[in-house]
């Protein structure tokens, strides 16, 4: 695929998002991602931010995620989509045990 077909693509892919209403909703992985956390901690983190959201009863979107595997199988997933202020609300309740994760939850808050 070259750089053209792909910015097609990811243009196509924000346009279908903004027309469901997923606009500026992650979920809790991608928040993490995109505040600069390694790849490595993100899945942990992630999911403990998801586990502390479901305890504090926060509303999540529904959506369908798809995913080639070696360019033919589309894997369909369900995913639950966060906006920034419920990522914060999760976030200032964590309290992680890991070293890893205490640092990443300090680089997520700023400090």
């Amino acid at each position: 695929m070259n750089a053209k077909t792909a910015k097609k693509i990811r243009t196509r892919e924000i346009l279908r998002n903004r027309r469901r209403g997923l606009e500026g909703l992650h979920t809790m992985s991608g928040h993490c991602l995109a505040a600069g956390i390694d790849t490595a901690t993100v899945s942990g983190v992630g999911s403990a931010l998801h586990s502390k959201a479901k305890s504090l009863c926060l509303d999540s979107t529904l959506s369908r995620t798809r995913k080639s595997v070696e360019g033919r199988l589309k894997v369909c997933r369900t995913v639950n989509r966060y906006t920034e202020a419920q990522f914060q609300t999760a976030l200032s309740a964590y309290r992680p045990r890991k070293p890893e994760y205490r640092a990443a939850v300090a680089q997520l808050l700023g400090a």
